[in-house]
């Protein structure tokens, strides 16, 4: 006879294993299902953003802490977040460049670059991509593209005049990412790209590797990431418009392979210069001088319409019963300038050395010197991070 007990206890145990292994099944197929399912992109793009955009908060500093008039600007995008930003004028110029930032921190950390940029006597526009600085949403490197176009869009349609031609500054991220918008946007009349890489699929690995190395191994090493942002794809159809790109001989970040990638794909006009013995964006810091008179020869050029950092002169010179000279120089060749002072430095090579002056143009359009010894030859260049000094200017340090 059967033990009836024994029987129910039977039953039950059959009925357990039954249910462990369907909810081991159903897990198991809940994994698969997620393996093949989940948005590798989006994954990425969230945990990179996280680890590589971190907000750093508001920023504690302003424009107004480097001498500089500011208003805040709010730039609302496509998909509705709000960016904070600041617009910095400058006089009477209708040239805006729009600023935009590497991937870390917030604008309040790039101050110095803002100064140095609006130095050469353009409007600025500089913002922080989402879910950084006071910025809504939440921060994610697919959405900088979006961010960017939506800042130029905000300088045409709410500057007037003073973005009758408006540029692009971009570092890092923001110039790789600004080469796509320029290409994109008929708003954008010219790109300095600083340190840009050329493609998303070869960063990904290296920035995993180099600065997220908790992520190697959770994405599936056969997972394709997506060439759609690519610069490389869009910098050909940049032309007409102009590009300047800028790299670093020893950027391990973003190589100087990737800039002359981008280079010989890109049409003219087109402008290249790897500074020797450089890291990652660090032309700048290394040669201030020299990046930024290229910068600002490039913008003036192709914003303002000046031919050249290089005036032609004109001159006259009269020897004098004293044995002295007189001379008189007319400055040319600038073309549709801004009507705001310009700094220029005129060199005057005379047979006991070079003589220096430094004026403002169009102020001094004519100049008149009285020199010791005769002159030999004349050069007038405009100069760029000057402050006045009296009637005339100095370098600012660095």
């Amino acid at each position: 006879m059967t033990n009836p007990s024994r029987s129910n206890k039977k039953r039950s145990l059959i009925g357990l294993a039954t249910i462990a292994a369907l909810a081991i099944a159903a897990v198991a197929i809940v994994i698969v299902v997620l393996v093949y399912t989940v948005d590798w992109e989006a994954f990425l793009d969230e945990r990179l953003a996280e680890a590589m955009m971190a907000d750093t908060g508001a920023p504690i500093k302003s424009p107004k802490d480097v001498g500089l008039q500011f208003t805040d600007a709010v730039i609302a995008t496509e998909d509705g977040v709000n960016l904070a930003g600041w617009f910095v004028p400058s006089g009477q110029s209708r040239v805006t460049i729009v600023f935009c930032r590497g991937a870390a921190g917030n604008i309040g950390l790039w101050l110095d670059m803002i100064k140095r940029l609006h130095g050469l006597n353009y409007n600025l526009l500089a913002f922080d991509y989402r879910g950084t600085g006071l910025s809504g949403g939440s921060a994610s490197f697919l959405a900088i593209e979006k961010d960017i176009a939506a800042a130029v869009k905000h300088a045409k349609q709410n500057f007037g005049n003073a973005a009758s031609r408006t540029g692009i500054l971009g570092v890092s991220i923001g110039g790789a990412v600004g080469i796509n918008v320029a290409a994109e946007l008929d708003a954008v009349d010219a790109i300095v790209a600083d340190s840009p890489f050329s493609s998303f699929a070869e960063m990904v690995p290296r920035i995993i590797k180099m600065q997220v190395p908790q992520l190697a191994g959770e994405v599936p090493d056969d997972e394709e990431i997506t060439d759609e942002f690519d610069p490389i794809r869009s910098v050909a159809e940049l032309s007409p418009k102009p590009v300047f790109i800028i790299a670093n001989e020893n950027d391990t970040l973003c190589p100087a392979d990737m800039a002359r990638k981008l280079y010989k794909k890109a049409r003219v006009p087109k402008y290249l210069w790897v500074a020797p013995g450089t890291e990652h964006i660090g032309a700048k810091d290394v040669f201030p001088m020299e990046y930024w008179a290229k910068v600002g020869e490039f913008f003036d050029h192709w914003l303002v319409g000046a031919r050249s950092a290089e005036f032609e002169v004109a001159k006259r010179v009269k020897p004098l019963a004293d044995g002295a000279f007189e001379v008189r120089l007319r400055l040319s060749n600038i073309g549709d300038v801004m009507s705001e002072d310009v700094p220029v430095a005129v060199i005057i090579e005379t047979e006991a050395g070079d003589v220096f002056q430094n004026v403002y143009f169009p102020e001094k359009r004519l100049l008149s010197f009285k020199l010791d010894s005769e002159p030999l030859s004349f050069r007038a260049m405009r100069f760029f991070h000057v402050k006045r000094k009296g009637d005339t200017w100095e370098l600012l340090p660095g």
